[in-house]
């Protein structure tokens, strides 16, 4: 790897970036900081590091299937914002 890289700390399942989408200068800075957040959730979410290249090139281009909450049709969005405000698969997309 690019010694220049960022880290990111990703949701495993979905390659979501973690909340506060801060990226970090050293893979062990990162690494550490996903140790943190599985301790914190107990085994519920596991958080692993992706280098900015990879986030870019893989993680971010996956795409899944939604049933649009309201009209009941099925959207294609980014897995990465799965669960999030702009999934419409959920409530919080209709209350923003």
């Amino acid at each position: 790897m690019n010694d220049m890289s960022k880290w990111f700390v990703v949701n495993v399942i979905t390659g979501a970036r973690e909340g506060t989408y801060k990226s970090y200068k050293t893979h062990r800075g990162a690494k550490n900081f996903a140790a943190r957040l599985n301790a914190k959730t107990l085994g519920y979410t596991d958080w692993e590091v992706a280098s900015e290249e990879f986030y870019i090139d893989v993680l971010s281009q996956r795409t899944t299937t939604v049933k649009n909450l309201l009209s009941g049709k099925d959207v294609t969005i980014p897995m990465v914002d799965l669960g999030s405000c702009v999934d419409p698969s959920t409530e919080r997309f209709f209350c923003m």
